[in-house]
C-alpha cells in the first residue's frame, strides 16, 4: 500500500491492481493497519519504514481540511459503506455541497490520536504533540458543528439533517464523544435504519460497542452473518444483497471476533492477554495463532462461574483477565 501512494499522497484502495482506484478514507485504513500491527507485535522498524508514507497521507488530508481541521470533499470517491441510504451515491453518505464531511473528519481525528500514542513509544515522540493538537481541534469543531441536541446524536453534515450509525461509531472511536454521551449515541445509532453498518463496517461497529461497554448489542449484526448460511454462503460477501463479490476482504471480521473476543486472545508485544467475552455463550474453545506460536483456550460456564484453561507457548507473558 505504501508503494502505491500517488504524487498527491493517497494510497490506492486496492493494490496491486491493473486499474487504479483511490478512496481517500482507505488511506486512513492503511495507517490503521500499520498502527495496529505495531501495537500487536512491537515491530518498530516496520512502523518507522511506513512513517514517511503515513505523513504523506496526513498531509493530503491537511490540504483537504478547512481552518477547523474538518475534511472537505474532493474529486475522489468518498465511499463509506453500502448502507441502504448511501446506495444511490455508490456508498457515499448524503452530503451538503461545499461543506465538510463529518464521518471522514472523525476518522482522521481517530488516526491522528492513535498515531500520537504510538509515536511516543519511538524515537519520534517529539512529533506526537502536533498530531494530538490536530485531533483535539477536529473534535472541538465536530462537537460544535455536528452534534444535535434535539436528536441526541451526531449528524454527518453541518445542517444536522443526515444521521447514521457510521457517524456515531467514529464519534466514539475518535473520543469526540465520551462517557454517557458515547454510550447514548451508540444505543441511538441502531435507530437509523437506512444507515446501518453493513459487512464493511462491522469491525468498526464492534470496536465502538466494545469501547462503550455495549458489546452485547452486536447480536443483530451477527444475525446478519448467520443469515448467510441459509443462502449457502460459507464466506462473507461484499454486500448483504446483490453482491458482486462473494468472498470479500472485510468478511475477515469474524476471524477477529471469534479469536480476540469469544476466545479472548490478544497480543500486545511480548504479552498475551486472555479475556474472553462470555455473555451470550455457554462456552467456547479454539486455537489462536500468535507470533510466539499457538495459544489454546477453552472455557465454559458452570454454576454461574467461568471455568477456563489455556495452553500457551514459552516466551510469552500470559495475563488472564475475567470479563
Amino acid at each position: 500500500f505504501a508503494m502505491s501512494i500517488n504524487a498527491e499522497g493517497l494510497a490506492q484502495s486496492r493494490t496491486p491492481s491493473v486499474r487504479n482506484q483511490f478512496i481517500p478514507c482507505f488511506s486512513l485504513y492503511y495507517i490503521m493497519m500499520v498502527l495496529e500491527h505495531f501495537e500487536r507485535f512491537g515491530d518498530e522498524s516496520l512502523f518507522e519504514e511506513n512513517l514517511p508514507y503515513i505523513l504523506e497521507v496526513l498531509n493530503w488530508y491537511k490540504r483537504r481540511s478547512n481552518s477547523d481541521g474538518l475534511v472537505v470533499r474532493s474529486e475522489y470517491w468518498h465511499f463509506i459503506d453500502w448502507a441502504q441510504d448511501y446506495m444511490p451515491n455508490r456508498g457515499v453518505p448524503p452530503y451538503e455541497e461545499n461543506a465538510t464531511l463529518g464521518i471522514e473528519s472523525l476518522m482522521l481525528s481517530y488516526v491522528l490520536k492513535r498515531l500520537a500514542v504510538n509515536l511516543k513509544k519511538t524515537d519520534y515522540a517529539a512529533m506526537a504533540d502536533v498530531f494530538e493538537k490536530r485531533a483535539d481541534k477536529i473534535n472541538k469543531a465536530a462537537n460544535e458543528k455536528y452534534y444535535c441536541e434535539k436528536t441526541g446524536a451526531y449528524s454527518s453534515t453541518e445542517n444536522k439533517k443526515i444521521f447514521g450509525q457510521h457517524m456515531q461509531i467514529w464519534a466514539v472511536l475518535s473520543e469526540c464523544a465520551t462517557g454517557e454521551r458515547a454510550k447514548n449515541i451508540m444505543k441511538k445509532s441502531f435507530e437509523f435504519k437506512g444507515a446501518q453498518a453493513t459487512f464493511a463496517y462491522m469491525y468498526l461497529l464492534f470496536r465502538a460497542l466494545e469501547k462503550t461497554g455495549l458489546y452485547s448489542m452486536r447480536e443483530s449484526s451477527l444475525n446478519e452473518l448467520r443469515r448467510l448460511t441459509t443462502l449457502n454462503c460459507t464466506t462473507i460477501p461484499e454486500t448483504p444483497v446483490n453482491s458482486r463479490s462473494e468472498c470479500h476482504a472485510w468478511g475477515a471480521v469474524v476471524l477477529y471476533e471469534f479469536t480476540a473476543m469469544d476466545l479472548g486472545v490478544k497480543q500486545y508485544g511480548n504479552k498475551i492477554v486472555i479475556k474472553p467475552y462470555t455473555d451470550g455463550r455457554n462456552g467456547a474453545k479454539g486455537t489462536v495463532n500468535t507470533s510466539f506460536g499457538e495459544v489454546y483456550v477453552e472455557w465454559k460456564k458452570k454454576n454461574g462461574k467461568i471455568e477456563l484453561k489455556y495452553k500457551a507457548p514459552k516466551g510469552a507473558e500470559v495475563i488472564y483477565e475475567s470479563n
